[in-house]
């Protein structure tokens, strides 16, 4: 049936109106209402809608102002019957009662999920596709029974949705990505990276899809089972005798298109999928990496001087030592406001501009500059020194916990950070494996991780 013979036609009206806020959230309040109740009498879901939605209920005057000299019970009333014009909301009368009793069409229940999902932003965990499906599989594959239909319908939903799954985390990540770009703080790095990339990103999804529920583990297995299944008759008859289709031949047809669909998914389009999910996760990596490195030898070598010379400034109560640092170039800056006085435009005066001699450079003063730099070089934390900075703890064992590092400054602290930051690059020497709890080393607090040689986690 079309869509729109099935939604009426006022039905997403209310998405558009000036009072789209307090219907959206009204509408969450009637699927919770929905999900707690069989049956949801009138009296029952307006002390709902009055009790979680007082305040947004006052404010509501219906479209024409006609609510205007309502107490809030009329007003939440008045939310009832719009819901009726246009249709999210339906009503039953009860046989021999006089209660009224509402309920939710099939298609308003799915939008309103819908829009509750894209309201809350919500990742839904990863729930171990890839290895349900093999078993599931090879359940089927062991006793062969009348219920292997209804498996491969389950099985043939699963790779869809994990299809579906990686495209969605696909796409998502430049978005992660160019927000990077947009922070200006290291420690908005730190939080973009640990407080939303790992819980959304990398511990629901792309960390389970790399270990414990690869692809690649499980696919040879899955395969290999359906393309038996292909070639065998009779258990392609026996599982078209469990469809209500009454036409066997396309029974048939329908369930070798499914096995050769899952098939083709998991040999050409997830493993494409994955190349291209490894590359923007790297990427992402090291754009994190390289704006953290950037951010916090930024502040070091500006923010850092500044806050000495003001430190000294404010000792000597005199800024002429300043000028003999030579190290910042000041400016002298002014501004006009309001209590400036006019000066009239002075019309400008073509001139012949005197002959200017190129100084002599002040070789002194060039190397000062040359050694300044690579002073501030030797300063700056590289991902080669966290490297080594790791690697220099697993030295003589294959395991170390955080608890045995040996943070002497903030480089030491930042190296820790940064560590854990790139733990998830290809070509890292180890991997790291949170614990519970925090760890405080000479007045540093960080998380209680184990670090592990590459080749040792698993």
């Amino acid at each position: 049936m079309p869509l729109f013979d099935i939604i009426p036609d006022s039905f997403f009206s209310l998405l558009s109106s000036k009072h789209r806020h307090i219907y959206l959230r009204a509408l969450f309040v009637v699927q919770e209402c929905f999900q707690r109740e069989i049956t949801v009498r009138k009296d029952d879901l307006v002390s709902m809608l009055i009790s979680s939605l007082e305040d947004q209920i006052y404010y509501y005057d219906g479209e024409e102002n006609e609510l205007l000299e309502t107490n809030v019970s009329e007003r939440a009333h008045a939310l009832l019957r719009k819901f009726r014009e246009t249709r999210w909301l339906e009503l039953e009368q009860v046989s021999n009662s006089f209660d009224e009793h509402y309920i939710i069409p099939d298609y308003s229940l799915k939008i309103i999920t819908v829009l509750k999902d894209i309201n809350d932003d919500q990742q839904k965990d990863y729930n171990s596709i890839v290895s349900s499906t093999y078993f599931t599989l090879r359940g089927v594959e062991q006793e062969k029974g009348e219920y292997a239909y209804d498996a491969l319908v389950q099985t043939h939903r699963m790779t869809f949705e994990l299809r579906d799954n990686l495209i969605r985390l696909l796409n998502n990540m430049r978005r992660y990505h160019l927000m990077v770009q947009e922070i200006s703080e290291a420690s908005g790095i730190l939080q973009q990276h640990f407080d939303i990339y790992q819980d959304a990103v990398n511990e629901r999804i792309y960390h389970p899809l790399k270990t414990f529920d690869s692809v690649d583990r499980f696919k040879v297995s899955i395969t290999r089972i359906l393309r038996s299944w292909v070639i065998d008759d009779q258990f392609i008859e026996t599982m078209s005798s469990r469809s209500r289709n009454s036409n066997k031949a396309s029974v048939q047809e329908e369930i070798l298109h499914q096995i050769n669909e899952i098939i083709d998914i998991y040999t050409v389009v997830l493993p494409r999928l994955i190349v291209e999910i490894d590359r923007k996760h790297n990427a992402y990596i090291r754009a994190t990496v390289q704006r953290f490195q950037y951010l916090t030898n930024r502040d070091r070598d500006f923010k850092g001087r500044l806050i000495s010379i003001l430190n000294q400034t404010r000792k000597s109560k005199s800024i002429e030592f300043i000028n003999e640092l030579n190290k910042f170039p000041f400016f002298k800056t002014e501004f006009i406001n309001e209590e400036s006085l006019f000066k009239g435009h002075k019309r400008r005066q073509l001139h012949e501009p005197d002959d200017v001699d190129d100084p002599e450079l002040d070789e002194s003063l060039m190397n000062q500059e040359i050694n300044h730099l690579k002073e501030k070089a030797k300063k700056a934390i590289t991902r080669k020194k966290v490297v080594q900075f790791i690697e220099q703890l697993l030295e003589t064992q294959n395991e170390r916990s955080s608890r045995d590092l040996v943070l002497v400054d903030m480089d030491d602290f930042l190296s820790t950070i940064m560590s854990v930051i790139i733990s998830d690059e290809n070509d890292i020497p180890f991997d790291v494996e949170f614990l519970e709890g925090d760890v405080l080393i000479n007045g540093y607090r960080i998380p209680n991780m184990l670090y592990k040689k590459a080749g040792e986690s698993h």
